[in-house]
């Protein structure tokens, strides 16, 4: 799914007016038609209490207003500005409620307390922190506690990045009109947008084809589409093979987890790569993998499809020549995670030079290591650093955590739709460099596989989450529910 950014609805707006014959004015009334249509199937509600600003923010509102009066409701407007400072669309909208004799108030007035609130104050191109009036109304509104229907995005919000520079209206609901857009999707916006629902106002698909995206949302449509298709007549060795390369004395089951999940992936072959100390233990705890000392791993450089290294390795500066080896002399896909990172930080040419290409997974800590950044400052800047540093490293770069953001080398950023906070747990990202690294051996491109494995992750704890909480999660749950995952989406 497309997410826009303000300049792209903008364009939007003016693309339909020129070329499809949808004035401003038809797209308000539409938007107003189709947020109503939405109450009525989401909320059993009498009263609306409606939150106006100048703009066509306020404009849709005020035609929401009109649906809902025409559909027997109790609707009262809240204005933040004198009718005067309204544009003429918007002014139109403002006399239609006067002629059907809806209440009009300042905002600063009371409003009853079985009311639903409508958030009207702000749309795509505001910008900076809400001040004056409607800085108020918004602080009265998340006063009220009350159930709240924010139009477009919450008021306050940056729909571009999903950064908050001040007051923002914290909603239940939020609607947004035509396509769905980025700081909806990514946080702190995607916690005050509430429910989202992505609303048609009839601007047709040739029309939005005309824009260029480069940001997206990983849904379950683009995982479907993408998923590579098995035949039946086919073996193992059609599915490729993943070597797992990692852990350590007190961390061996992270290349346990790492290979069950890939071989739940439908991967072909797993060979795991493991240092002497751990040989014996990780022997017995595998069944369907092949368990090798690590010091055999470039024996297989010519029989691997992928590689994925990094889980389980502690603060061994040994590891380094594996690290070296790899990036130097595989030249097929590389997810590096984890423990894997740690050494590329502390000799970032090794990945600048690489002959492998790579698939970087790092969390915010890891990623702050890499590039040498405060933890803080990554998570205010997710969508931009990823995107600079793919660029940089010639890699694709997963950064993990809510809402986790897969970056390309030509900018095509994707972010995920799936997952929850049970999987803040131990091991839950060696499921996830299991899982990329048989999308991998199965014929997916390294972007393809990363943003679709990070999907297919989320929705086996979207799953677990569903059936047994987000309390008490741990990894190898995760493993366990990574074919319903691919059930749900094949479904």
């Amino acid at each position: 799914m497309y997410l826009a950014l303000s300049t792209q609805i903008k364009q939007l707006d003016n693309l339909a007016s020129s070329q499809y014959n949808m004035p401003v004015s038809l797209l308000m009334d539409n938007a107003g038609k189709s947020i109503f249509e939405a109450i009525k199937e989401d909320i059993d509600a009498s009263c609306f209490a409606i939150f106006c600003g100048k703009g066509n923010n306020g404009g849709d509102g005020l035609k929401l207003a009109k649906y809902l009066k025409n559909d027997g409701k109790d609707v009262i407007v809240y204005l933040t500005n004198d009718p005067g400072e309204f544009g003429d669309i918007v002014f139109k909208a403002y006399n239609e409620v006067l002629n059907l004799g809806i209440e009009v108030k300042n905002y600063t007035d009371d409003v009853p307390c079985n009311c639903v609130i409508v958030d009207a104050l702000l749309g795509v191109s505001a910008k900076g922190a809400p001040y004056g009036n409607i800085k108020s109304a918004i602080d009265k509104i998340n006063s009220l506690n009350l159930t709240v229907i924010s139009i477009d995005l919450p008021s306050g919000l940056n729909i571009d990045t999903g950064k908050i520079s001040g007051s923002v209206v914290c909603a239940d609901y939020t609607y947004t009109l035509a396509l769905d857009k980025v700081g909806l999707n990514v946080y702190p916006g995607k916690e005050y947008a509430g429910i989202k629902r992505v609303l048609d106002i009839g601007i047709c698909d040739d029309c939005v084809n005309q824009l260029k995206f480069k940001n997206y949302l990983t849904d379950v449509t683009m995982a479907k589409t993408l998923l590579p298709k098995r035949k039946q007549d086919t073996h193992k060795y059609n599915f490729g093979r993943v070597g797992i390369v990692g852990g350590s004395l007190g961390m061996s089951g992270s290349v346990c987890m790492a290979a069950n999940a890939a071989l739940r992936c439908g991967a072909g072959l797993v060979y795991v790569f493991v240092p002497d100390e751990i040989f014996n233990i990780v022997s017995t705890k595998l069944t369907e993998a092949i368990i090798l000392k690590e010091s055999e791993l470039s024996n297989y450089f010519d029989k691997l499809d992928v590689i994925s290294v990094g889980m389980g390795y502690c603060h061994d500066i040994k590891k380094k020549h594996i690290i070296k080896q790899i990036t130097q002399k595989f030249l097929k896909p590389v997810i590096f995670d984890a423990g894997s990172i740690e050494y590329l930080s502390l000799n970032s040419e090794l990945i600048k030079n690489k002959k492998c290409s790579a698939i970087l997974t790092p969390h915010a800590k890891e990623f702050s290591r890499l590039i040498k950044m405060d933890t803080e400052e990554i998570n205010l800047n997710r969508m931009f650093l990823t995107n600079k540093y793919s660029k940089e490293y010639n890699s694709v770069i997963l950064l993990k955590g809510a809402a986790t953001i897969t970056c390309a080398i030509d900018g095509e950023l994707r972010i995920n739709a799936t997952g929850n906070s049970g999987m803040a747990t131990a091991g839950s990202g060696d499921v996830l460099s299991g899982i990329i690294a048989a999308l991998v051996a199965q014929g997916m491109s390294n972007f393809d596989a990363a943003s679709i494995g990070a999907y297919i992750h989320g929705l086996a704890g979207d799953i677990l989450k569903e059936e047994k909480t987000e309390f008490g999660i741990i990894a190898t749950d995760l493993i366990e529910y990574i074919p319903l995952a691919f059930k749900k989406i094949i479904e």
